[in-house]
């Protein structure tokens, strides 16, 4: 399997293109992309994958030449004499080639196992982004409702002097007044939290927030595309894949390291003044080193064949209960809008209550189901679109 991250993107970009014609809110986007190129444990990541590139290819070299020289002492009437040689060891020679291919494959599995972090990343800061906009959106509804409750408070104030409204009402108007302030509190903390734990995937670059406050457009592809991507696309399965044939190769390397290394050298002699020039073989038998490595070799192939298998099987388990889930909420979302979608339920309950046909009290109970209803449609929202953003999440390999 011949593959590399250029070659990943390019297939996530393709596989997508038909799905894709309306594009995402570009500011979520820029945002996950600045994250991922700026997140420093991936950073490390890509620079721990360039040193085992050149650790690899240190590792099969040739060995160092050997240059050595001697020289002893005889007898005063015997004379002395000196020797020099040079020589040169290798190992079998297509041990180098075997080698060389899985250095080169366990380099492309470094790439997947980079790209599967990086698109971690991306997913966990596109679902922080998700969040936001549904934080974002709660904050306005409850301000708008905020709004209403003040200009009542305003107008029952006037009415308690005038002798048109009760000490209770006043007080009903207080309490809405002060839930509707704490709750936008908690939802500000919350919108605190998600900007913090964002800005800290990415502490080297400042991230601009402000205009995060709208979900992006998603496809909606079949579960059989989606099985189809995961099993095509996903990074980790792929890097699992690329793991195993490397071991395999390695378990090839194995077996060639047990056949004879070698060494050849040139040797010069000078003995009581005469001197003698030639060369010398030498040849190693591996009886005793590396007697379990292919066996190890093989053990390794078939656990990350198992454990490929293993991520694939979840990966499809996940998208067919984010499939099931995403439809339910989908559901709820409609639901809501046959309902609420023209927006004129509180017009046509600050007009039922100007005219009298409504008492305060029946109109904060009104405000306060529509407003319940509305919170349970806002998470509806939100997790349909976080689902729908996990499902889709392999169009990100073409955007980071």
């Amino acid at each position: 399997m011949a593959i590399n991250i250029k070659l990943l993107h390019t297939l996530a970009a393709s596989s997508l293109l038909c799905a894709t014609s309306a594009m995402a809110q570009p500011d979520i986007n820029h945002t996950v992309r600045t994250i991922v190129e700026n997140n420093t444990d991936l950073k490390a990541m890509r620079a721990d994958l360039s040193a085992q590139r050149n650790e690899a290819s240190d590792a099969n070299s040739l060995e160092n030449p050997e240059v050595g020289f001697s020289r002893v002492w005889g007898h005063r009437d015997v004379g002395n004499k000196w020797d020099i040689d040079v020589s040169q060891s290798f190992d079998w020679p297509g041990l180098y080639r075997t080698r060389s291919k899985a250095a080169d494959k366990a380099f492309s599995a470094g790439e997947m196992a980079l790209a599967a972090s990086e698109l971690d990343i991306a997913t966990q800061a596109k679902g922080l982004l998700i969040e936001l906009v549904y934080v974002r959106k709660c904050i306005a509804v409850d301000n708008v409702l905020l709004s209403n409750v003040a200009e009542m408070q305003a107008a029952g104030d006037k009415a308690y002097e005038q002798g048109y409204a009760t000490i209770l009402d006043q007080r009903k108007l207080q309490i809405q007044r002060y839930t509707m302030e704490s709750e936008i509190a908690a939802f500000a903390a919350r919108e605190a939290e998600i900007t913090a734990a964002l800005q800290s995937l990415s502490p080297e670059a400042e991230l601009q927030l402000g205009h995060i406050d709208a979900y992006p457009i998603e496809p909606v592809l079949t579960e059989a595309d989606y099985m189809e991507q995961a099993a095509s696309l996903d990074p980790a399965l792929l890097s699992q894949h690329l793991t195993a044939e490397t071991e395999g190769i390695n378990a090839k390397a194995a077996s060639q390291s047990r056949l004879p290394s070698f060494s050849v050298g040139l040797q010069h002699v000078n003995e009581l003044g005469d001197n003698f020039t030639g060369f010398k073989l030498g040849m190693s038998l591996p009886f005793f080193q590396n007697r379990k490595a292919r066996a190890t070799a093989m053990i390794r192939q078939d656990m990350a064949e198992a454990s490929a298998r293993s991520i694939l099987a979840s990966t499809q388990a996940e998208i067919s209960s984010k499939m099931q889930s995403m439809e339910i909420w989908r559901r709820g979302v409609d639901n809501y809008n046959r309902v609420f979608g023209d927006n004129s339920y509180l017009t046509l309950l600050k007009k039922a209550l100007d005219g009298g046909e409504i008492s305060i009290i029946e109109y904060l109970n009104e405000t306060n189901y529509f407003h319940e209803t509305t919170l349970v449609y806002l998470e509806s929202e939100y997790n349909y679109n976080n689902a729908l953003a996990w499902l889709n999440r392999y169009s990100l390999l073409s955007e980071i």
